[in-house]
């Protein structure tokens, strides 16, 4: 290799580039664009989704003193609040439309007299009563109705080791309201089409551009 001949061609593509301003604009911008398009795509941090909280119990005064006994306060107060913006309503499907509108990701709703339920199911496990959490996510979006559901999860978790023993609590987050069955592909492809799109859009574009000059 002529280190003369490269350094004149160097010297002479770098003379084109500093009256292309359109080039230099693309290859700085392009780059940055892909990193944002990837990063968006891949990351895993997931802040500040809204989530609205259905409590309908009201706790539970265990006999004989009266003890307060309030399970669904209990596991609220261990969702992470750095992850989940929580709110409160009294209707469930109200908030179903909230997440139908897209101002929400997830309702999270507690049967009637759940700490009651919890609570005789610790002194009886064969008691009928009902301890099931819903959980109703928006799964379009699979990274942040993952992110919803293990936050809950470890909430009630947590919960169950203040306690220190197992309150039989059950989490039903089969039923979306959107993105039933959804997987991370059905959310990650169309990104990565729109990309390879795009990126194809632009490399055609520059050889279509070179062809043109090079043909004079």
């Amino acid at each position: 290799m002529n280190l003369r001949r490269s350094f004149a061609v160097t010297k002479r593509i770098l003379k084109d580039l500093r009256n292309d301003k359109r080039t230099i604009a693309l290859i700085c911008i392009a780059p940055i664009f892909s990193m944002f398009v990837f990063g968006l795509a891949f990351s895993g941090d997931v802040k500040d989704v809204r989530m609205i909280v259905v409590d309908n119990d009201d706790g539970y005064a265990v006999p004989p003193g009266g003890f307060a006994f309030d399970l669904s306060d209990q596991i609220i107060s261990n969702l992470d609040e750095e992850v989940l913006d929580l709110e409160h309503m009294d209707s469930a499907d109200d908030a179903v439309r909230e997440v139908e509108n897209g101002n929400a990701y997830a309702v999270l709703v507690f049967p009637l007299d759940f700490s009651r339920d919890a609570y005789l199911k610790l002194e009886n496990e064969s008691y009928s009563g009902n301890t099931t959490i819903r959980l109703l996510l928006d799964r379009s979006n699979v990274n942040v109705a993952g992110a919803i559901a293990e936050n809950v999860n470890r909430a009630i978790f947590e919960t169950a080791g203040e306690l220190g023993q197992e309150p039989h609590i059950a989490l039903d987050s089969e039923n979306a309201i959107y993105g039933q069955n959804a997987e991370f592909m059905d959310f990650f492809v169309p990104g990565i089409i729109s990309f390879v799109v795009y990126l194809l859009t632009t490399l055609l574009t520059l050889i279509a551009f070179v062809g043109e000059r090079s043909s004079g």
